[in-house]
């Protein structure tokens, strides 16, 4: 009989000590709850604070760019001015007055003066033997001109009229004065030559006098 209740016991003591068992296969404590609980608490307190970090970083690097851009602005208004004034003359031209300007033509691999003439852009060969001349209506208050190269004399012209955006470009060296030039783009608002509009088919860029004559004068 002693032995029957010492063998019913210890079933039942095991028992009692699977029941214990946590799902790892290790009795529940109040020591392993705590630290669960800490270890909870500590990961939230982490991730918080790694937050308000990025948060921090953010406005910082923000505050710092905009800093940087208002300096930069700064710097620009100032040292533009003189640059954009020698380019367009008064406030009403899109080139520099009275002179024919030289570029090199991107695509065609020859070079082209273009002036302003009142309310025309006229566009005319330079350095070879071709004779012919196109004009067109210009924007001024765009800077821009649809033009028909498909005149007498020029050799394979467009097959539609392209539109002449003329831009400033700039080099801030880091001393001396800005150094700025015009560029023309051409782009084709119909799609004939590439469904986007706004793809740049062809660039002149103007010739300074050290490149070999930025103007005809």
């Amino acid at each position: 009989a002693n032995i029957l209740q010492s063998g019913w016991r210890t079933k039942r003591e095991g028992f009692a000590a699977r029941r214990a068992m946590g799902s790892a296969g290790r009795p529940r404590t109040q020591t392993s709850d705590m630290s669960l609980k800490i270890a909870s608490r500590l990961i939230i307190l982490i991730s918080v604070a790694l937050g308000v970090l990025f948060v921090a970083n953010q406005k910082y690097s923000f505050v710092g760019n905009y800093g940087l851009n208002r300096e930069l602005g700064a710097l620009l208004s100032t040292r533009q001015r003189h640059a954009q004034d020698t380019l367009r003359g008064d406030g009403d031209s899109c080139l520099p007055p009275k002179t024919a300007i030289v570029f090199q033509d991107m695509h065609d691999g020859d070079k082209k003066t273009v002036r302003e003439d009142g309310d025309h852009l006229v566009i005319e060969p330079y350095g070879n033997d071709e004779k012919w001349t196109v004009k067109a209506k210009l924007d001024k208050p765009n800077c821009r001109a649809m033009v028909d190269f498909r005149v007498p004399g020029k050799p394979s012209p467009p097959p539609t009229d392209l539109l002449l955006s003329i831009w400033i470009e700039f080099r801030i060296p880091s001393e001396g004065e800005v150094i700025s030039k015009n560029t023309i783009e051409f782009t084709d608002p119909s799609g004939k030559l590439n469904p986007d509009p706004t793809f740049p088919l062809n660039t002149w860029v103007m010739l300074l006098k050290k490149q070999g004559t930025g103007s005809t004068q």
